[in-house]
């Protein structure tokens, strides 16, 4: 994972411990005017703290941005298939969100990552992408799959019927809609979803060299 500083366009630090293809990034924010979070940059009045990324050799990775000493992630965190979107969920919940070849969106508490908080499955194919809703309280996620849908989830603590989230049939009642239209033929791409900034409309990526939203 490789971090560059967007002003002059140079390598500030590379993140290394993978043992395949990086698929996905992301990052939050840090404290703004916290100089101190970010050695490398003096200027910057937010600096990237927590990275995460997700791979081919089947993790996803949490990083530690603001350390200036060489080392690993902080954080490995095993998954069943390659890993091909990861996203956290925003400031504030620790949550991450990650998906992959085994077609399952998982919902990750670091602080105990034995296990996910759930997995949920409603595509029948790989999930390529992952975004959440810029509005905290809505607790949305969308993912964007190669069976050529798109789904809306609700990621609230309790969801009426969804109490059992292992359970296939139950997860899939958080799911609030899914999108058709979109097509997902190639299998090398890893095309993406988005919410727009005020969360009333949501965008994926195609193979028919569209952009549908």
């Amino acid at each position: 994972v490789v971090v560059w500083d967007v002003e002059v366009a140079e390598v500030v630090k590379k993140l290394r411990g993978h043992e395949g293809v990086v698929n996905a990034v992301d990052a939050e924010a840090g404290v703004p005017g916290d100089n101190a979070a970010a050695p490398w940059d003096v200027s910057t009045s937010v600096a990237p703290w927590r990275v995460v990324s997700a791979g081919d050799d089947k993790t996803v990775r949490v990083w530690d941005a603001r350390s200036s000493r060489r080392r690993g992630a902080s954080l490995t965190i095993p998954h069943p298939a390659p890993v091909l979107a990861v996203r956290l969920r925003h400031a504030s919940s620790p949550s991450i969100l990650s998906a992959g070849l085994d077609n399952t969106l998982y919902e990750w508490d670091p602080r105990a990552p034995a296990a996910p908080l759930r997995a949920l499955r409603a595509h029948s194919d790989s999930i390529t992408g992952i975004d959440v809703s810029p509005d905290p309280a809505a607790d949305l996620a969308l993912t964007n799959a190669m069976d050529g849908t798109l789904v809306l989830w609700d990621l609230r603590a309790f969801v009426r019927g969804a109490g059992g989230d292992a359970d296939e049939s139950a997860a899939k009642r958080r799911v609030v809609r899914t999108f058709r239209g979109h097509t997902h033929a190639d299998p090398g791409a890893l095309l993406r979803c988005a919410f727009s900034p005020d969360g009333g409309m949501v965008a994926a990526g195609s193979s028919d060299r569209m952009m549908w939203a």
